[in-house]
């Protein structure tokens, strides 16, 4: 963690990321972590409406287990992600949203290194973007 944000593989992370919304409607929960790092981003939906938070990176989340949680702007400890106007959307907002800013950075990517786009990792982050 810097005073930039957290800090993880951006192969990884990308990764995690595009594939929340299938893991929330498949779930209701899910959790976008790395072996390398001790904080992760949880996810979770109900009632259409997705909460999420940074955590520290709990290999095995268990619901009577207070857990440290980050909202964006507090640190509180919970057995809960908590609820509050800073880190809940709309999912369909929350598609949209990851849709288009995580497209946008893959074409700032391809603009930075054009060789990318053959990697098959990055094609697969990418189809998977695109699926959102």
């Amino acid at each position: 963690m810097t005073k930039e944000g957290v800090v993880g593989q951006l192969n990884t992370f990308l990764r995690g990321i595009s594939m929340v919304p299938q893991g929330l409607m498949e779930e209701g929960t899910f959790i976008v972590d790395d072996d390398e790092i001790d904080k992760c981003l949880i996810f979770s939906l109900s009632d259409n409406i997705v909460t999420f938070a940074i955590c520290r990176n709990e290999f095995t989340f268990r619901p009577w287990k207070k857990i440290i949680y980050y909202d964006g702007v507090t640190v509180s400890q919970s057995q809960q992600i908590p609820q509050t106007n800073r880190n809940m959307i709309d999912f369909e907002q929350f598609k949209q949203g990851l849709r288009k800013s995580i497209g946008t950075f893959l074409k700032e990517l391809i603009e930075k290194i054009p060789n990318i786009k053959n990697d098959n990792d990055f094609i697969d982050i990418k189809s998977r973007v695109e699926s959102i």
